[in-house]
């Protein structure tokens, strides 16, 4: 008999656009965008893909584009960048910029860089992160992938000057230089890492264990 080795805790999945509008995902499939002040939902839904929602993200503008984006990854391996303003705009706009296929298994956790407008790190259950960046659009790019981890990438904070850590089932929060695609640090865990999170400037992080 096959065992199910689906976590049983799942990242946030929730992110805030500057203006006060509020994405969700859901393992029902959907990703909806609030209006924070009425808490009613607005007419945009994102649901060109049909799969479940494990994380998202707001990223910042890219070049020629007029809005942020929405970052979505799925159990299925892909992430999708969304234009929140487009959504079920017509029969003819699916509100998607793109589709990414870099992750062999379900995308866990996704984090935009505070730095660099477009950019964004995802960690899958393939037990890898990859960089990207969104340069407008359509076209996206991956940038980076980053191997170190020994099981399920967890969870992931991007820090400023293009580094991040990430947490894994492999007990490790490891510190990554994302422009060199090499590990700075490893800090072993007594327990499995489900949260991470990192002060404004950096220099201090904090993590989360069952």
């Amino acid at each position: 008999r096959g065992v199910d080795a689906t976590p049983l805790w799942s990242p946030p999945q929730v992110a805030a656009f500057p203006d006060g509008r509020v994405v969700s995902g859901s393992e029902d499939k959907s990703l909806i965008i609030w209006d924070a002040t009425t808490g009613q939902p607005m007419p945009t839904r994102l649901t060109a893909h049909k799969g479940e929602v494990l994380c998202c993200v707001v990223i910042a503008p890219a070049n020629g584009c007029p809005s942020e984006a929405v970052v979505a990854g799925f159990r299925d391996g892909k992430l999708v960048v969304y234009d929140p303003n487009d959504g079920e705009a017509g029969p003819q706009r699916s509100g998607v910029y793109a589709t990414l296929t870099a992750h062999r298994d379900g995308v866990r956790c996704v984090a935009a860089l505070p730095d660099a407008a477009g950019r964004f790190v995802s960690g899958g259950g393939d037990n890898k992160l990859v960089l990207w960046e969104h340069e407008g659009g359509t076209f996206v790019r991956k940038l980076n992938t980053l191997v170190g981890h020994a099981h399920f990438v967890r969870c992931v904070a991007a820090l400023a000057r293009s580094r991040c850590v990430s947490g894994s089932d492999d007990k490790t929060l490891i510190l990554w230089d994302l422009a060199e695609g090499c590990r700075l640090q490893t800090l072993a865990c007594d327990e499995i890492p489900l949260c991470v999170a990192a002060s404004p400037d950096g220099t201090t992080l904090a993590s989360g264990f069952d």
